[in-house]
């Protein structure tokens, strides 16, 4: 069925599979969608209703409840033997994962990641947008900063985080940097993987073909994890993994596995992961600095990949083509102009103003149903990531534009409900953020605005 998400600033419409699975004698959902929410702790894989009807990655997810997640990491050092490719050991104490090493599996320290930091924003920005934020737990973090330019705003930027769909502009970019080198054209057929859960977590099969820049549309506009999981086994994720270290990212990668199609797939909760409180449910990482680059360096791609790119993804373009933006970005950046146009200032000038701006975005959300029947609570790992473009009135009375990169995110946020839109949870304020991290940015633009020739 679909949820549609009607709060501006979050306008997403998802695509939610439901099946069932017992806890004693209660019953208890589970839901498979681009937010990837499942029910843990389900008592035997064995009580599950219809279980010849739950598809092969259903079972996997349940199945690791009956495990015990807690591995005595006392045990556990670096170059010591494991089970499972791609393990992550449990909390608490220090976190490792299982890697090849010859012909070996052995545990390896992961790239560090720091316990929630009990420290306060301290600039106006990320006060306010933190305010919105702050849930009863996890962690929250925001990010400004100008195109090529200074950092306006820094809360937790360096925060390693759970992505979820977020991560997949790193995807785009790769295949851009590809194009841009004359190494692929987006015209360039793959072959084609469809399902019967394209927002979910799919159990792919590979059908017929279609171009690059038709998947990447799907991909970046209503986040196809099909496209993606696709595209990903097209490109190679060993190949993903090392672009985005040449380009920067420090922190960002895509979970490698030995299995097939090795690494995994977009949409699918992984068991290894689920520990009390983990910092990925995907396997895969990223941080606000390095998300926020990857836009960045999308800004810097010359023409005509950098107008090319922008047309493929969810913002203005999308929203003047279909009458929808997929993240809801677009109209919450119309509803804060007028919110900060002066009173004074001309509806046509406003009108000028609106005509300059440009945005594009992409946000993530994974969450899981922690220990309670019915699903009760909730863990989110929720995030955003958007390039925006401004005009300001330069001193003489031109036009002027400037680009930002901006991102917000909470992380492993407890809510009552798998609803996005609920106002007593985690992702209330979530929610409410929209394009909130712009709303300086665009005052301070509109005061001199009226002064600036057509």
């Amino acid at each position: 069925m679909y949820l549609t998400n009607a709060t501006q600033g979050l306008s997403e419409a998802m695509e939610i599979e439901m099946i069932s699975c017992t806890e004693g004698n209660s019953r208890q959902n589970i839901f498979l969608s681009c937010y990837q929410i499942i029910c843990l702790y389900c008592d035997s894989i064995a009580t599950l209703n219809g279980m010849k009807r739950v598809t092969p990655i259903i079972l996997i997810g349940c199945l690791a409840f009956t495990v015990n997640l807690s591995t005595a990491n006392a045990a556990i050092k670096p170059g010591i033997s494991c089970k499972k490719l791609g393990e992550i050991s449990g909390s608490p104490g220090p976190r490792y994962i299982c890697i090849k090493s010859g012909n070996k599996l052995i545990w390896e320290k992961p790239v560090e990641v720091a316990p929630a930091p009990k420290v306060t924003p301290s600039d106006p920005i990320a006060i306010r947008i933190d305010s919105l934020l702050s849930t009863r737990t996890g962690v929250s973090g925001v990010f400004l900063k100008e195109v090529n330019g200074l950092v306006i705003s820094d809360f937790q930027g360096k925060y390693i985080f759970e992505p979820a769909s977020s991560i997949k502009a790193l995807v785009a970019l790769y295949i851009f940097d590809l194009v841009k080198s004359g190494q692929k054209k987006l015209s360039d057929r793959f072959p084609t993987i469809t399902s019967e859960n394209p927002h979910g977590c799919p159990i792919p099969k590979t059908t017929g073909s279609e171009s690059l820049q038709s998947a990447i549309e799907q991909m970046m506009q209503v986040s196809d994890n099909e496209r993606t999981n696709a595209l990903i086994m097209y490109l190679g994720v060993a190949k993903i993994n090392s672009f985005a270290k040449t380009v920067g990212l420090k922190n960002t990668r895509l979970a490698v596995t030995s299995s097939f199609p090795g690494f995994n797939f977009m949409g699918c909760v992984i068991p290894a992961n689920l520990s009390n409180n983990p910092v990925t449910v995907s396997g895969n990482t990223s941080t606000l600095h390095d998300l926020t680059k990857i836009w960045e360096l999308a800004s810097s791609l010359p023409s005509p990949y950098q107008e090319q790119f922008m047309k493929l993804t969810a913002g203005r373009e999308m929203y003047e083509a279909t009458g929808n933006d997929f993240t809801g970005i677009w109209p919450a950046l119309i509803q804060i102009v007028k919110e900060e146009s002066p009173t004074n200032l001309e509806a046509t000038s406003i009108a000028r103003f609106i005509n300059e701006i440009r945005s594009n975005s992409k946000g993530g959300s994974a969450a899981v149903c922690f220990r309670t029947a019915n699903c009760t609570t909730v863990r989110w790992w929720v995030s955003m990531v958007s390039l925006t473009r401004i005009p300001i009135c330069l001193p003489d009375r031109s036009i002027g534009l400037k680009r930002y990169i901006w991102g917000y995110f909470n992380s492993g946020a407890d809510s009552n409900s798998v609803d996005m839109n609920e106002r007593n949870g985690a992702t209330a304020g979530f929610s409410k953020v929209g394009a909130e991290p712009m709303r300086e940015q665009i005052r301070e633009a509109l005061i001199d605005w009226a002064a600036c020739r057509a």
